[in-house]
């Protein structure tokens, strides 16, 4: 082979390196990545009718994510605020999202509770617009498509239980009262599946469904040797007239009527006297959507790949009030890391 017969074979083989590199480029880069020459563009649906405070700690976590970074971003927030709404009402509001969403055209949307999700999530659903997703009731529902990643609303089950033996060391008898409801069912479903208590050394010793006050009394009543009574929501209690208790009625008939402490997951129950929750926190949920959404814009990573995750960390939250009425002395260890009550929310009504 003489000298030219070698250049030539040099040079086809670099336009062949080169095609390949370029072929590969455009074959193997990541949809998802952003690159255009301006801010990030990002909408948040929020699913209820205003900003409240776990939705602010969510949106200002998420948008923390970027800061931290130096990302530019822009964002617009829509409060949907379905709940109550005539039917009609609800659909002329769908109609006016839609139109907002396809003239903002946003490069990701990160939605914030179930009816964000339930009405426009599906819409989205494997489209190229990258969809986040934070504090909602049955994430698992959610993905699987391409665009779509998010965070579940719930730790891992041991750390519900961690929370409940730094309060109460000799913990041994749980007692669980729910509302019948789907959800309370899947609960316990999984709990019965994992059987986490096991290793922790206490027992659920009963496990009730109830549906109206009358059955809830009783059982509260005939619990009173446990050494913790978990409820969930106490908000689907009846009368003898099939008519709804307020929350409040039941959880000041339960303060009054009680000597055994209480947990729910349910935060504002604290608030209005329960003695103590354990929960993701909406910041936490913020922090790992916004990680999410920065993975998928900034790495390139893909929302499939991330599926839903799991968050590490809970906030506890304590009624101090119920706290001496039990005549429970909490460590200030727990309470300098906790949020703490200090009334109940249905005194002076």
């Amino acid at each position: 082979m003489n000298c030219n017969q070698k250049i030539v074979l040099v040079g086809v083989f670099t336009i062949l390196l080169i095609v390949i590199l370029i072929f590969s480029y455009f074959i193997f880069r990541s949809p998802w990545k952003f690159r255009e020459d301006r801010p990030i563009k990002i909408l948040v649906l929020n699913s209820f009718d205003s900003q409240y405070f776990w939705v602010e700690e969510q949106v200002d976590a998420f948008f923390e994510v970027f800061q931290n970074e130096n990302i530019p971003v822009e964002y617009q927030i829509i409060d949907l605020g379905f709940v109550g709404l005539e039917t009609t009402i609800k659909e002329s509001k769908i109609q006016t999202v839609l139109s907002f969403i396809n003239d903002y055209n946003p490069d990701l949307i990160y939605s914030i509770g179930e009816d964000s999700q339930i009405y426009f999530g599906k819409i989205f659903e494997d489209s190229d617009t990258p969809w986040v997703f934070s504090w909602i009731v049955n994430p698992e529902k959610y993905v699987g498509a391409k665009n779509v990643a998010g965070v579940s609303p719930v730790l891992p089950l041991s750390k519900y239980y961690e929370s409940w033996i730094d309060l109460f060391p000799g913990l041994k008898n749980v007692v669980v009262i729910y509302e019948d409801t789907e959800e309370a069912r899947k609960i316990i479903e999984m709990v019965k599946s994992v059987k986490a208590e096991e290793s922790l050394g206490f027992i659920f010793s009963n496990i009730s469904f109830i549906s109206t006050f009358e059955e809830f009394k009783f059982k509260v009543l005939e619990s009173q040797n446990a050494d913790l009574i978990v409820v969930s929501y106490l908000e689907s209690l009846k009368n003898d007239s099939g008519d709804f208790v307020p929350r409040l009625e039941v959880v000041e008939w339960l303060i009054s009527h009680s000597n055994v402490p209480e947990y729910s997951q349910e935060k504002a129950l604290i608030k209005d006297g329960l003695l103590f929750s354990f929960n993701p926190s909406a910041y936490g949920q913020g922090k790992v959507a916004g990680d999410v959404a920065f993975n998928i814009l900034v790495n390139g990573q893909s929302p499939l790949e991330i599926g839903m995750i799991i968050p590490e960390f809970g906030e506890r939250s304590i009624n101090l009030k119920r706290a001496r009425m039990l005549g429970l002395d909490i460590p200030s260890s727990i309470l300098i890391n906790s949020e703490v009550y200090e009334n109940f929310s249905w005194e002076g009504r």
